[in-house]
C-alpha cells in the first residue's frame, strides 16, 4: 500500500471501523459453525468422533500457519485484496462443507476455510495502522474485541435454530451465503 493519508473525520473513522468490525465478526460465524454442528454431525452417523477432533485440529493447524504467511503477505499487497480473498475463499468452503456426502472431505476443505479466515485479522490491522491516527487506531483496535464474544455467541446460536429447523448442513450454507454478502459490501465499500 503506497502512502496513503490519515482518516480524520469522526464519521469516516467509525465507518471503516464498523465495515472491519463486520468482517472479524462474520469470520466467527464461520470459524464456529463446525464445533457448533459437530454433535449433531457426530449424533447421526455422519462424522466419527476422532475424525471430527482431527478436523478441528487441522483447522487451527492451518488457521496459525496462515496468520505467519498472511501477515507477511499483508506488509506486500494491498490488505483489502487480502481481506476480499480470505472472505470469498471462507464463503466458498463453508458453502462446499454443507454438500460433502463424507466426512473425509471436510478435513481439506476445513484447512482450507481456517487459512481462509486467518487472511483477516492482520490485514486488518494494516489497515487501521495505515489509516488511522494513533488514537483512533488504539481504540479501533481494542474495540475489535467485541467482535470475537459477539461472532461466537450468534454462531452458536444460529446454529442452533438452523440445525433444529433445516440440520446441520444449513449452518455452512448459511455461513458460507453470509460470508459471500460481507465480501460483497467490503468489495463494494473499499
Amino acid at each position: 500500500m503506497q502512502k496513503e493519508r490519515k482518516i480524520v473525520e469522526p464519521r469516516a473513522v467509525w465507518l471503516l471501523f464498523v465495515l472491519c468490525w463486520a468482517v472479524y465478526f462474520s469470520a466467527y460465524i464461520a470459524k464456529r459453525n463446525f464445533s457448533a454442528a459437530m454433535t449433531e454431525m457426530i449424533g447421526s452417523g455422519f462424522l466419527p468422533k476422532d475424525r471430527a477432533g482431527l478436523i478441528n485440529t487441522v483447522f487451527f493447524v492451518s488457521y496459525a500457519v496462515g496468520q505467519l504467511c498472511n501477515g507477511m503477505l499483508g506488509d506486500r499487497f494491498r490488505p483489502q485484496r487480502l481481506i476480499l480473498i480470505g472472505m470469498l475463499l471462507s464463503g466458498a468452503c463453508n458453502l462446499a462443507m454443507g454438500t460433502v456426502r463424507a466426512s473425509w472431505m471436510m478435513m481439506p476443505l476445513w484447512a482450507a476455510n481456517g487459512y481462509a479466515l486467518s487472511m483477516l485479522w492482520p490485514p486488518i490491522l494494516r489497515i487501521f495502522c495505515d489509516l488511522l491516527l494513533a488514537e483512533d487506531k488504539l481504540r479501533c483496535s481494542i474495540n475489535m474485541s467485541t467482535s470475537v464474544a459477539a461472532g461466537t455467541m450468534i454462531s452458536y446460536l444460529l446454529c442452533a435454530g438452523e440445525i433444529s429447523l433445516w440440520g446441520w448442513r444449513s449452518t455452512f450454507w448459511l455461513a458460507g451465503g453470509w460470508m459471500l454478502l460481507v465480501g460483497a459490501v467490503w468489495a463494494a465499500a473499499f
